[in-house]
């Protein structure tokens, strides 16, 4: 039994040693391809510009994005206190009800009585909770009034306050004819058996 095992261990030692470096641990074959690194990306203009023109973009992008996750912190704050939106937090929601990338979460179901199209405060509820429910909306409000205002930032309120900023700044860099550039990586991975 013994010379068994040891045989086994040969066949499988030789098995390994003869197979490429990549695929010699992979009993059941490997799969190899290109991922995309975004850990690594960054942002290069479409069009000449300067370095320093390039990095004021970013700059004034960068501030851009933090100022509009405030405006809109402040916003869902307001409705969420006071059931309305008013001055530049109104402003900001019909701003927001026009632009592409928000327009769609904004939307509420069209049969809906309670959400006219023209009626920001109502799209804004919706926004919360994907339907006209005010209790569901009374409890999400609740919870993110409670929050510190670092947390606010990071909760999944409405239009998915966490990703706002990021979404913002690509936004206004892509308006100001940079383009983002995600390099990609080589990967390789062991099959598996699956049942």
């Amino acid at each position: 039994m013994k010379s068994d095992n040891i045989a086994v261990l040969l066949i499988a030692a030789i098995t390994c040693f003869s197979l490429p470096a990549a695929h010699a641990l992979c009993l059941f074959g490997s799969t190899e391809g290109e991922i995309s690194d975004y850990k690594n990306s960054y942002w290069q203009p479409t069009e000449p510009l300067s370095e320093k023109a390039s990095k004021q973009i970013v700059a004034n992008c960068t501030q851009q994005a933090a100022v509009a996750q405030q405006r809109l912190t402040d916003t869902y704050l307001q409705l969420c206190t006071t059931g309305q939106i008013t001055g530049a937090n109104r402003l900001f929601a019909e701003k927001l009800r026009h632009n592409p990338l928000y327009a769609n979460l904004l939307t509420a179901n069209p049969g809906a009585a309670k959400a006219p199209a023209d009626n920001i405060e109502a799209q804004m509820r919706w926004s919360v909770t994907n339907d006209d429910s005010m209790e569901g909306f009374k409890e999400d409000c609740a919870a993110f009034v409670k929050r510190t205002p670092q947390d606010r930032a990071n909760t999944l309120l409405g239009l998915k306050i966490n990703g706002f900023q990021q979404d913002t700044f690509a936004q206004c860099m892509t308006q100001n004819h940079m383009q983002q550039v995600v390099p990609k990586k080589k990967f390789s991975a062991c099959k598996s058996l699956g049942w």
